[in-house]
């Protein structure tokens, strides 16, 4: 939510609800969109590609997936691991309590 102060000379300070100020020299309107955004940049966080994991896909027969683990909510209950293919994308769910076959 942004809040706007009115200075001197038809200059307006703009308030964000997270703190952040920006001054600006043009009235705005309710309802008025912002016709372009500021380029900001890539950001920080990158996406690295993680090694795959020996898995067959039933699939498409693909050898490797990425698995990612879902802890039980009890703990008399085994884990749930999800294995996505790394080539099609398909997800196979393990929630047996067995290991990878």
């Amino acid at each position: 939510m942004l809040t706007a102060y009115e200075h001197h000379d038809r200059v307006y300070e703009v308030v964000c609800s997270c703190g952040h100020t920006n001054q600006i020299h043009q009235a705005l309107k309710a309802g008025e969109k912002i016709s372009s955004r500021e380029e900001v940049g890539k950001g920080i966080a990158v996406p690295v590609e993680s090694p795959g994991f020996p898995n067959k896909c039933k699939k498409c027969g693909y050898g490797e997936c990425e698995p990612t683990q879902i802890n039980a909510s009890y703990s008399d209950e085994s884990d749930i691991y999800l294995y996505k293919c790394k080539k099609c994308g398909f997800v196979e769910r393990q929630a047996d309590g067995t290991g990878n076959t």
